[in-house]
């Protein structure tokens, strides 16, 4: 085999595997013939990339099969200098304080443009959330106000509403008008994701990101790898015999990964999670499954098994195969020469999908395709750092660059821009104006509100 011009040996004796961004990935479809194939593939791939990631490479020789494929799975996935960048921003928000300033400007035609300055502040330490700025619309600046607690919602607009805010009860039961007027139902829905919303920002977010990243690594780990024949793929520009290791994931698996992350998150935050997407379905009458504990444990008893093979050359990957009932599902290559996700082919029920990365001084170009036509790409440059993305049809222009402790982010698209900078800390402010408890207000409280808003929203179109 034709292993001189192979250069996938850039990974060091010892090496420390970079922390993963953190995410949420929410995965909520209906369970057709085919989903049901595809959704443990979806939980496979998810957990042993990010099991890798977070695995530290030791020195000297591996005691057992898991500890060499989670190896290679973190070097394969270690960041350049694109992916560090997008991380430095994760870890500025990643314990929960912080302020989001967002700035934008959209044409609208004959009413003129519509105009947003605002500002966003969250602390997960006390729980409470903030955003404040102005909307310009129909010739006329509207100032906002919005502040969330442990119970209530609350806004203000003094040129909309009037004096008072509107405040939001969103634990308690409402006895107003407004339950008849809008349905309990939709009520529901309203308190349910703002429940969640609230859970979420009272989260040590660094702190559940590493225990996650802990129980993945963890359960992971306890598979049961087994080595297999070797196999042929070409990387860079020869054909490598790469050895392979073989793992079973199966429901008895998810059945203890779902129960050990549940335990992070809490009951009651999981709870509040789970409340907020039942809610939803129940208004848009979509067939969502896995939006209770009980449908989540009964999708876990009916997962198909899946066989996950690992490919490895040079302390890398080469491929990864996902095999469910004795066929292939999906396959992933990984052939880049230097770093190896740069070249990436993705197989799946006949169609071939690729990301390849190219570099050109500072910058990093990301083509994506499908069966051998570009989809899009996207440009980065390190340095400046301008983006760029590019289809056939159009072409989105922005950067996103660091700046006296700020992360500015800036893009502009056919004449609308949005401009958002990202910094550490920040005062959520309360409001003290007094407040209409709009889910107990009378129908007549609710009218003459409704009333008011009407006046000055045609008042301003009327002079505009």
């Amino acid at each position: 085999m034709d292993t001189e011009n192979n250069n996938r040996d850039f990974i060091p004796e010892q090496e420390t595997i970079a922390e993963s961004p953190s995410f949420v990935a929410e995965v909520i479809e209906e369970q057709k013939p085919k989903s049901k194939k595809i959704f443990p593939i979806i939980i496979a791939v998810v957990l042993l990339v990010v099991a890798g990631v977070v695995a530290a490479v030791a020195t000297g020789a591996f005691q057992k099969p898991s500890d060499k494929v989670l190896a290679a799975i973190g070097n394969t996935f270690k960041p350049d200098q694109v992916t560090e960048k997008f991380s430095a921003i994760n870890e500025m928000t990643a314990d929960g304080k912080y302020t989001m300033d967002v700035k934008t400007s959209v044409p609208g035609g004959l009413i003129g443009n519509i105009d947003a300055d605002l500002s966003y502040v969250q602390d997960s330490s006390t729980a409470l959330q903030s955003l404040k700025g102005n909307i310009k619309v129909l010739g006329k600046t509207f100032n906002v106000h919005e502040y969330l607690d442990d119970k209530k919602l609350t806004l203000s607009m003094p040129e909309l509403l009037g004096e008072k805010a509107i405040s939001y009860n969103y634990v308690d039961k409402k006895t107003g008008y407004l339950v008849s007027a809008v349905g309990q139902k939709d009520l529901d829905v309203a308190d349910a994701y703002i429940q969640y919303m609230h859970s979420v920002i009272g989260m040590d977010q660094a702190k559940l990101r590493k225990d996650i990243l802990n129980v993945i690594h963890k359960d992971v780990s306890d598979l049961n790898f087994e080595k297999i024949a070797a196999k042929e793929f070409t990387l860079g520009s020869g054909k490598i015999d790469c050895e392979g290791y073989s793992v079973v994931i199966d429901s008895k698996f998810a059945d203890k990964f779902f129960k050990d992350i549940k335990a992070v998150y809490g009951d009651e935050n999981f709870k509040a999670y789970l409340n907020s997407v039942n809610s939803m379905s129940a208004l848009t009458g979509a067939n969502a499954e896995m939006t209770s504990e009980e449908d989540i444990e009964n999708a876990i008893k009916e997962m198909e098994p899946v066989t996950v093979n690992f490919y490895i050359n040079k302390k890398v990957l080469a491929a990864v195969e996902f095999k469910g009932q004795n066929e292939e599902i999906f396959s992933v290559e990984f052939a880049g020469e230097q770093v190896p996700w740069y070249d990436t082919k993705f197989v799946y029920d006949g169609s071939t999908s690729s990301l390849n990365v190219k570099i050109d001084g500072s910058k990093e170009t990301f083509t994506f395709s499908s069966d051998g036509a570009d989809l899009f790409n996207i440009t980065y440059d390190v340095k400046s750092g301008d983006f760029s993305i590019n289809n056939d049809y159009t072409e989105v222009k922005g950067s996103l660059k660091e700046e006296s402790g700020k992360y500015i982010f800036k893009v502009e698209y056919q004449g609308i821009s949005l401009d958002i900078a990202v910094k550490s800390g920040g005062t959520v402010e309360k409001i003290d104006a007094k407040s209409i408890d709009i889910g107990n207000a009378n129908e007549q409280e609710v009218n003459d509100l409704s009333d008011h808003v009407g006046r000055v929203l045609m008042g301003s179109a009327g002079a505009y």
